[in-house]
């Protein structure tokens, strides 16, 4: 983007300064005016991921011992997900269980009883949280092709190899469909499907086809 404004910045230059970028909120602009600028004058990009596939990710990172985000922020609210929702466990001998963390039933218990207001930011569905509707994005770049969406966001804002490192250097999701799948198939058809019903705007909204047994490969392409 600097190179097509005939500005040319070493690489060290153009990484703080795509380390200061990421720092600007929109939301830490005080009138409506200035946000709008903002948002005018920038290229709107959104990233997006299979909603079941996202779930899993938010559980497993957040929810879990084994988590990276499993902290002093996300324990309490994991226990008390487990007890809260540990009565309504569909197999009566896991209700017992001495586990302290929520189980993936627990936390599917959760988001379908908990709008999408209630619920914590990762959890948030993008209709809600990114209002893709509202703000009218440029591109759309979805977590399953995002090697290739990638490259054509460089090409596009004209990003030199030597500046790539700095601009969405590679991502690599924690969690794959089989992972998903398999945290699925533990869970009665009857939330999955509840679940679904819940996240369907999300689905349809980025191409995602309904799951099939709980989940359901992609096999598209970014949409532009």
């Amino acid at each position: 983007m600097l190179e097509m404004e005939g500005v040319n910045q070493s690489p060290m230059l153009f990484g703080a300064l795509m380390a200061e970028a990421k720092k600007r909120r929109i939301s830490a602009l005080k009138t409506p005016e200035k946000k709008q600028e903002l948002w005018n004058d920038y290229l709107r990009v959104i990233l997006v991921r299979n909603p079941f596939e996202r779930f899993v990710s938010g559980y497993t990172d957040k929810l879990v011992p084994e988590g990276r985000g499993y902290s002093y922020i996300y324990k309490p609210i994991s226990i008390k997900l487990q007890s809260q929702f540990k009565s309504m466990r569909n197999n009566p001998s896991d209700r017992v269980l001495s586990q302290e963390h929520a189980t993936f039933e627990d936390f599917v218990n959760y988001l379908i009883r908990t709008p999408d207001g209630g619920r914590d930011n990762h959890w948030k569905s993008y209709e809600w949280w990114c209002g893709p509707c509202e703000h009218g994005y440029d591109i759309i770049m979805k977590m399953e092709t995002l090697r290739d969406d990638v490259k054509y966001l460089w090409e596009l804002l004209g990003i030199s190899e030597e500046h790539r490192k700095w601009f969405f250097p590679e991502v690599k999701p924690a969690v794959d469909r089989l992972e998903t799948e398999r945290y699925f198939e533990k869970i009665p058809k009857n939330l999955s499907e509840a679940l679904y019903d819940i996240s369907k705007r999300d689905f349809n909204m980025f191409g995602y086809p309904k799951p099939k047994n709980g989940f359901a490969e992609v096999k598209f392409n970014v949409l532009r």
